[in-house]
């Protein structure tokens, strides 16, 4: 096969899969609606008669707590953090991308202690319509 042969089959296929994928989201879109309805009615239950959880020869259904955290004001935090004999526990050992990207174009290598690995993978775009 020649390269645009590749490319053109890689486009139909992907294509395919994307058709597919589309009507499956609408097909499965009644049996999400269905599900959320259920977990509402089973949390109204619970909380009603002050449950964490309920348990039947069908299974078991039961809260569940997520803890989701974000900065919604950085200098607020960043005064607050300052103020804290333990501030740098209040953040996590994460470096951000970016920053060390510049840095590398900047320097030619990485900063000492940080790895950056490139994967190249292969897309395909069809052409343009005018």
């Amino acid at each position: 096969m020649t390269p645009a042969d590749l490319i053109q089959q890689y486009i139909k296929l992907r294509d395919a899969v994307e058709a597919r994928t589309k009507a499956f989201d609408v097909e499965m879109e009644p049996y999400h609606a269905g599900m959320t309805a259920i977990e509402g009615a089973m949390q109204e239950h619970l909380n009603a008669n002050n449950l964490d959880n309920v348990k039947s020869e069908f299974g078991t259904a039961f809260k569940k707590t997520s803890t989701r955290v974000r900065v919604a004001d950085r200098n607020s935090f960043n005064e607050f953090v300052a103020q804290q004999p333990d501030g740098l526990s209040y953040f996590t050992n994460a470096v951000a991308k970016e920053k060390i990207v510049d840095y590398v174009k900047e320097h030619g290598c990485a900063p000492s202690g940080v790895d950056v690995t490139y994967v190249t993978d292969v897309q395909f775009n069809r052409p343009r319509s005018s």
